[in-house]
């Protein structure tokens, strides 16, 4: 449904950006995939919840603000009216609400990463290219 990747969490343990057009994971299956992934303590599970919940909303605003600009973006370019400068004005707002969505995603990193052993921080980095792999695989197959 959406353009949601796993990616960047926890250096990084999997929340999301944007990709090629489908797959958001809701907050609690996020959640719950870092929790099993990553085999987490009681207390890292309480520690990641917190962060995962305080920024849940406002990176689920600025996903759909970029899925929002790219779908508009699209369907510009088939336009047979639209002018150049129309494409590149919503191209810069398109890749400007992007930029937003992965600044707050590395702080989201940032918030995680003392949180997680350094074992945990190796694991989650390769859960993040076994993700990336299966999207890119997934995306392949749609397109």
């Amino acid at each position: 449904m959406n353009k949601y990747i796993l990616a960047a969490l926890a250096v990084p343990a999997l929340i999301g950006t944007v990709h090629c057009g489908r797959c958001h994971p809701s907050h609690h299956d996020m959640h719950a995939m870092i929790i099993r992934k990553l085999d987490l303590t009681s207390a890292q599970k309480d520690a990641v919840h917190a962060v995962i919940t305080a920024h849940h909303p406002v990176l689920k605003a600025e996903f759909d603000t970029t899925l929002k600009t790219r779908l508009d973006l699209a369907q510009l370019v088939t336009d047979p009216q639209a002018t150049p400068d129309q494409i590149r004005e919503l191209d810069a707002k398109a890749n400007a609400a992007l930029l937003t969505l992965e600044l707050d995603l590395n702080q989201v990193v940032k918030e995680i990463a003392p949180i997680l052993t350094p074992e945990q921080q190796a694991k989650a980095r390769q859960l993040v290219v076994e993700a990336r792999a299966r999207m890119d695989a997934f995306c392949a197959k749609r397109n």
